[in-house]
């Protein structure tokens, strides 16, 4: 098949890693992403408004691809995510782009680290996120 000409694939004789490129995961809340919790730590259950990111990356011909996803947890698995939930992910997700952004054009040669995450604060108390 496709895939399997794909995932055997040498480059100059040499077999290409592939695989998991990072732990699959999911970030609920305040955790921002690749939390792997350990077996024996709590993990509580989810509720109802919770904001969940399932992050899944892979790895193929020596490049890594990351795919995240966001959702909020309805009241029931019938339930139709609210008017306040998508305000909610919506000002999130713009909040998290408009910080991406900030920090992109913060990053510059003699700036600090901690600039960035200045900028990056900024940016999320501007959206109350």
């Amino acid at each position: 098949t496709q895939s399997a000409k794909l995932y055997t694939k040498k480059v100059n004789g040499q077999v290409v890693d592939r695989g998991v490129a990072f732990p699959v995961c999911i970030s609920v809340n305040d955790i921002v992403c690749n939390h792997s919790p350990l077996p024996n730590e709590e993990r509580p259950a989810l509720k109802a408004g919770d904001i969940v990111k399932m992050d899944l990356g892979c790895h193929i011909d020596g490049y890594i691809a990351v795919a995240a996803h966001t959702c909020v947890v309805p009241e029931s698995p019938d339930t139709p995510p609210t008017l306040e939930d998508a305000q909610v992910t919506g000002n999130v997700a713009v909040a998290a782009y408009n910080a991406m952004l900030v920090a992109a054009a913060t990053i510059a040669a003699g700036k600090k680290n901690t600039d960035v995450t200045k900028a990056v604060e900024w940016a999320a108390q501007a959206y109350g996120v």
